[in-house]
């Protein structure tokens, strides 16, 4: 008795679990099925077993006071998540040797997208806040593992929330086993932390205690959503079959999807505190796998005195065709745990189980047993790993900016040259610069712009017919002389690239390389790009260069890679997904998908992005041209996009043409099949504007009849028709066009615009402006009519583009919002295309 209570008071009730030979009062709420019929049991013998119980648990070592003389600071980065659990219950003290105090930070700052060279500086000289052994920690969504090294340089980083042990890169320890990962570190889920707090909540209770397998009320419960698993599915199906037959007393709460709004009323999902009152009056706890084998609910089935019961295929991950996370549970092995060989053996298994309740309590027992020690080990091995030198250490004499360390950040450039295409539109050089962003992520290379440059022509500039001489250093014009903003050059003047795709690398090999070699090393390259050009950076370090135009970025992208970016699954394609600040589940799915799915899926994560940003003075600028020319309160509802063929050009084409005088064939041959398809001979070069309306009345009769005015703005490069086919409507209601008695229309129409090149440069830049501002506002108008034909019309595709919602239907994972595509096709390329 003395040491007993001695015990209790050094371990504390959260670390000794008690088993009674007492049944428990009824749970509130629930019923009885049917009687288990194990009313005659020998006390005498529960006692007993009480007593080897204890000794299982009561380690000599454990009634040695804890001497916590090392504080471990524990940075979770970015909003709480489920996936910190372990980090926000007691499992880590609980389970740990004494030789730490593990202090949490919740929240705390992630850092630059890549090290500031000044913030990595002031981290170095902190070392009393940032101190080893310490561990910042990121969900995937936010932070990524240089982030957290660039902030934390003394700390260990981990991954949480990688159920499919694909973004581990970097990372030294992860929450989800692998036996293919090698050298990382491992902490298990645990319980998560709902479940466990309102376990807790049931500890504080004076009368608590966990009650032997045999005096439990349900013999099994089956609480899990199907959606997760085709494991779940199977089980959930032997259940419903036996849903009348069997007199088995079981509890069954299996929603159909699964939602991560725990205890939201609105969904299907059994809320945490009734969950944990099951678990507690379970003898068995079904654990199919979800999207990773181990799950939060192993954990809370024996922290409850439930035991978990799965089936081999999930617990035996052999191969990678079973689950990325090759040998997920491989700790788990020789748990004392029921597995099954399927499904279909559970009720069979289980009425014979109960045959004998004296050995269903062993269980029991040795199953808590074998969890406490497991939990030890392997808390234990992760505060041994803690201890060990950060692998790649950081010191004052280490820089982390990449021009001027031993960095391998800015060994890998894509040197992306726009000036090729500066005599084409706007919207044709934006697209030529994603579809060159594409190619960089995808190989995983840093992209650096190198615009042309401006002034005399030196020695050292070998090729300087290539030079555009753009009055003011640039093709979009000039937002006002002597403004500051008129030193960025070329595309720099209208985009602003992140640093993310950056990495904020220099000009690659500036000491020896000027525009004209690298402009005859892109015209080289584009016989043979498959090469990459190497040369020695500032830093001393070999860079792989590899230089392409807009040209080249389309014809490498067709030759080279698009069957690569298409194939699944795909390790690099998740990888890639990462690069575009996919979620890891995110990245999980496009890793998996195949056909357009894949192109409408990187479309999203593109809009999503800030990878297309553009300068302040544009931004500015765009809205003031918006207030005085089309909404002066920047209020349009919906918009429609007419692109029509430069009818002077009809018949002059060349058997080899430029991309817009092709999207001008393919408009013709559309135009044609649309006068045919309505039995007439054309009369005129083009779509009519009705057809337009066609398609946007049937966007607004699915929901009835809009009785209210709609602000229609028509982006064209034909207003002076557009506005005579608007004036044939008529204006019969409001000011407007009166449709289907049922709305009415009033039109805004774009302005006229001359070709790029002509002019000064105050007019190039008018115009640059006119065509962003119309951009902007068919991206974001509430509703879109037009073709995906044009330049202008696949840009304006490519931010539309959406992830859906977990809730929402799965026939495709991406919503194209609230668009209708008049003519012209209407499957996506990637961004860029």
């Amino acid at each position: 008795a003395i040491i007993l209570a001695w015990s209790t008071y050094l371990i504390g009730d959260a670390y000794f679990p008690r088993i009674y030979a007492a049944a428990p009062p009824p749970l509130r709420g629930f019923t009885s099925l049917v009687a288990l019929g194990v009313d005659n049991v020998d006390i005498d013998h529960r006692s007993l077993r009480l007593s080897h119980h204890l000794s299982q648990f009561v380690d000599p070592k454990t009634t040695v006071p804890r001497i916590n003389n090392t504080t471990m600071t524990i940075y979770l980065t970015g909003p709480a998540t489920p996936s910190y659990s372990i980090f926000k219950t007691d499992i880590l003290q609980r389970y740990g040797s004494g030789r730490f105090n593990f202090v949490v930070q919740d929240e705390a700052m992630c850092g630059q997208k890549w090290c500031d060279k000044d913030i990595h500086q002031q981290r170095l000289v902190a070392k009393d806040q940032y101190h080893a052994p310490c561990l910042a920690v990121s969900n995937g969504m936010e932070c990524q593992r240089h982030h957290l090294r660039c902030y934390y340089p003394l700390c260990k980083t981990m991954l949480v929330g990688d159920e499919t042990c694909k973004g581990h890169v970097g990372f030294d320890i992860r929450a989800y086993y692998s036996s293919n990962i090698q050298g990382k570190g491992y902490l298990p889920l645990g319980p998560r932390i709902d479940a466990w707090t309102s376990f807790h909540k049931h500890q504080q209770n004076p009368q608590f205690f966990i009650t032997s397998a045999s005096k439990r009320q349900y013999l099994l419960n089956a609480i899990f959503s199907k959606s997760t698993h085709e494991s779940r599915s199977r089980a959930a199906n032997v259940i419903e079959e036996q849903r009348g037959k069997s007199t088995m007393p079981i509890f069954t709460s299996i929603a159909d999807t699964w939602n991560s709004q725990v205890n939201d009323p609105s969904t299907a999902q059994m809320n945490t505190d009734s969950y944990i009152e099951v678990l507690l009056d379970s003898v068995f706890t079904l654990n199919p796998a979800g999207r990773n084998p181990e799950c939060f609910r192993l954990f809370e089935a024996v922290e409850a005195g439930t035991i978990p019961v799965m089936v081999k295929s999930d617990l035996y991950i052999t191969h990678k065709g079973m689950h990325p996370c090759m040998e997920a549970l491989h700790h788990w092995y020789d748990a004392p745990m029921l597995v099954l060989d399927s499904w279909n053996d559970l009720f069979p298994t289980v009425e014979r189980l109960m045959g004998d309740l004296e050995a269903l309590d062993e269980m029991q027992v040795k199953l808590r047993s074998w969890y406490d020690n497991h939990m030890k080990k392997v808390v234990g091995e992760f505060e041994d790993f803690m201890l060990e030198p950060p692998s790649n250490e950081l010191t004052e004499t280490r820089k982390d900016d990449p021009s001027m360390s031993d960095d391998p950040t800015c060994d890998d450039i894509l040197l992306f040259m726009p000036d090729m295409f500066a005599h084409l539109s706007p919207e044709k050089q934006l697209n030529s610069y994603l579809l060159a962003a594409m190619l960089a992520t995808f190989m995983d290379r840093a992209m650096v712009i190198l615009n042309a440059p401006w002034g005399a022509v030196t020695k050292y500039d070998k090729f300087p017919q290539f030079f555009r001489k753009f009055e003011s250093n640039s093709q979009f014009g000039c937002p006002s002389e002597g403004d500051k903003k008129v030193e960025m050059a070329g595309l720099s003047r209208l985009v602003k690239s992140p640093e993310w795709l950056s990495r904020k690398c220099p000009i690659p090999c500036e000491n020896s390389h000027v525009y004209s070699d690298w402009n005859g090393i892109r015209q080289w390259g584009a016989s043979s790009p498959t090469s990459f050009y190497s040369c020695k950076n500032g830093n001393g370090r070999q860079a792989s260069v590899f230089v392409v135009g807009g040209e080249e970025t389309r014809n490498y992208f067709m030759e080279h890679v698009k069957d690569q970016m298409l194939q699944r699954p795909s390790d690099v394609a998740y990888d890639w997904a990462l690069r575009l600040g996919a979620k890891p589940e995110e990245a999980d799915i496009f890793s998996q998908l195949n056909g357009e799915q894949i192109w409408g899926y990187l479309n999203a994560l593109v809009a999503r992005s800030d990878l297309l940003q553009f300068q302040p003075w544009i931004i500015s600028d765009v809205q003031d041209y918006i207030k005085k020319h089309i909404s002066p309160n920047l209020s349009l509802d919906d918009a429609i996009h007419i692109r029509r063929v430069d009818r002077a050009q009809i018949g002059q084409y060349q058997d080899i043409v430029p991309d817009d005088e092709l999207a001008d064939i393919e408009a013709r041959s559309f135009t044609a099949n649309y006068w045919e398809a309505n039995g007439m001979t054309a009369p005129h070069p083009y779509i009519p504007l009705v057809h337009y309306l066609q398609h946007y009345n049937s966007i607004n009769m699915k929901m009835g009849c809009p009785m209210n005015v709609h602000k229609v703005y028509i982006s064209t490069n034909d207003p002076e028709e557009v506005n005579r086919e608007v004036a044939e409507l008529g204006r019969n209601h409001r000011g407007g066009v009166l449709v289907n008695e049922c709305y009415v229309i009033k039109f805004r129409i774009s302005h006229a615009m001359e070709d790029e090149e002509k002019g000064h440069c105050a007019d190039r830049y008018a115009r640059t402006i006119a065509r962003i501002a119309d951009f902007q506002l068919l991206r974001e108008s509430a509703t879109f009519v037009g073709e995906f034909n044009s330049d202008l019309g696949r840009l304006v595709r490519t931010f539309r583009t959406t992830l859906k919602e977990e809730s929402e239907s799965d026939e495709s994972p991406v919503l194209l919002k609230n668009t209708e595509v008049a003519w012209g096709h209407m499957h996506p390329g990637p961004p860029g295309w």
